[in-house]
């Protein structure tokens, strides 16, 4: 893995950690959003590192269209090898906090989506871009849940938190896993409908 990879897969980490303190205002409200800005500030400048940004768009053309199986010809068999490869990826995604539940969710969604080839990003623009929306999102809806219950604010913090899940996870198993060529088209469809998905989880919505 190269060094630029693994500092970005470190700070999708970092920014995971940053959301969580963030969800509990510590160590308060404001120091907490300056925190998780700077993380997602230096996650965005990571994507365009050429070490990343450079595999990425070597094969992320050829994927957009097997990952979804919709160029007319035969989608890949993922279903058959379900097994195997939620296995690699839990084991490749293992720091970024990725539970075994979160990859069965994840899997759900792209099973849902994959033929639609809009969810899936086209470059790294379309991650980034899809990245800070939900950071944004994510902050506006913890604001928005100070006034709350404490049954809603627990609500609302388990779906903000399925969508930081599906957002880190789903930019980083695509940048893992340009490592990977032979994996890459199973782990782009993976993280597309992952980091579609995460707005959804974040207001609430379920994946079309």
């Amino acid at each position: 893995m190269s060094a630029a990879l693994d500092t970005l897969l470190n700070s999708l980490r970092d920014l995971a950690r940053a959301h969580d303190r963030l969800s509990r205002a510590v160590p308060d409200p404001e120091t907490a959003v300056a925190a998780v800005d700077a993380a997602l500030a230096n996650v965005v400048t990571l994507l365009d590192d050429p070490g990343v940004a450079g595999p990425l768009m070597e094969l992320i053309a050829g994927a957009r269209e097997r990952a979804g199986g919709a160029s007319g010809g035969s989608p890949l068999a993922f279903a058959e090898r379900r097994p195997e490869l939620v296995a690699i990826e839990a084991k490749l995604t293992r720091r970024l906090g990725t539970t075994e539940d979160d990859l069965h969710r994840m899997y759900a969604a792209f099973e849902r989506s994959r033929e639609r080839l809009e969810v899936f990003s086209g470059g790294i623009d379309d991650i980034k871009q899809q990245l800070i929306k939900v950071h944004e999102s994510t902050k506006a809806q913890v604001a928005d849940s100070r006034n709350m219950s404490r049954k809603e604010k627990k609500k609302r913090k388990r779906k903000l938190g399925q969508g930081i899940a599906s957002a880190i996870f789903g930019t980083g198993v695509i940048a893992a896993d340009s490592q990977l060529p032979l994996l890459f088209a199973f782990s782009y469809g993976l993280g597309g409908s992952a980091l579609h998905q995460a707005l959804r989880d974040i207001v609430g919505e379920e994946a079309d």
